[in-house]
């Protein structure tokens, strides 16, 4: 990327390549303008899930063109989004464009691993390279077409994140030379049990009851059917306890276990 950068006329002073790892490294591009406004931040990450030849019908680190559609190792998440900006930078510069502010390209290495230390990296390190009044991430969104028509341009509205449970299991104890079924450990295992079997319920929020009404509209059949019937769920409940101090709404699972909510 760099080199099509540095053909395309950036300078290079303007392009680097850095990070904390030798073999992970992030590609910060400044396409500069007329400085009158603070600079956007484009993101992106360059790391993709493993791949397996044999888990594939086509060869995964090959990219491919076939059926109008691409194959190949991260060409959906995303180095098709990385294509598009890298490319849509060297056009910008192609064409002479001067915006009314400086245009920086950070696409970084360790989306996909934990910690991120790339990010971190730029922002303990060279926090100046990406300085910016606000960011846009490619990461955050899509657009889908059908035979060329464009359907829709979907922008993320927050982020998934999981949630950590603490099972604790209190008994009187006792000697390991007199076995009683009435110990923790027992009752650690029936309350995994139970956790197993259990779903959770869910959640219709209102962006997301407004996404499948629209997107129910793209879509036909069943498919649609079932989007439509999604939106029907009703609002967020109030936890079942009524702990208004609860950041969830779920069922209890024992009265001993949600006591500690």
């Amino acid at each position: 990327m760099a080199k099509r950068l540095r053909e395309a006329g950036f300078d290079e002073q303007d392009i680097q390549i850095a990070g904390p790892h030798e073999n992970k490294r992030n590609l910060v591009v400044r396409y500069h303008g007329s400085g009158a406004r603070k600079p956007v931040l484009f993101i992106g990450h360059l790391d993709v899930v493993e791949a397996r030849r044999e888990d594939w019908t086509v060869d995964p680190f090959i990219f491919l063109e076939k059926d109008d559609y691409f194959y190949g190792r991260g060409t959906e998440d995303m180095k098709s989004g990385d294509a598009l900006l890298v490319t849509s930078f060297i056009r910008l510069k192609k064409e002479g464009y001067v915006p009314d502010r400086d245009l920086i390209l950070a696409l970084t290495a360790d989306e996909k691993a934990a910690p991120r230390t790339e990010w971190n990296w730029l922002l303990t390190t060279h926090r100046d390279w990406i300085e910016a009044e606000y960011c846009i991430n490619l990461d955050g969104g899509e657009f889908e077409k059908d035979q060329g028509r464009q359907l829709l341009a979907g922008l993320q509205a927050s982020e998934k994140v999981y949630v950590d449970y603490q099972f604790e299991s209190l008994n009187a104890g006792g000697h390991s030379s007199v076995p009683s079924p009435d110990n923790a450990i027992y009752h650690l295992t029936g309350a995994l049990n139970r956790l197993q079997t259990f779903s959770f319920p869910v959640n219709m929020g209102d962006i997301t009851r407004k996404y499948f009404l629209h997107a129910a509209a793209l879509s036909s059949g069943q498919t649609a059917a079932n989007m439509r019937a999604v939106a029907k769920e009703p609002a967020n409940p109030r936890p079942c306890c009524n702990c208004r101090k609860c950041p969830i709404s779920i069922r209890c699972f024992t009265p001993r276990v949600w006591r500690r909510c």
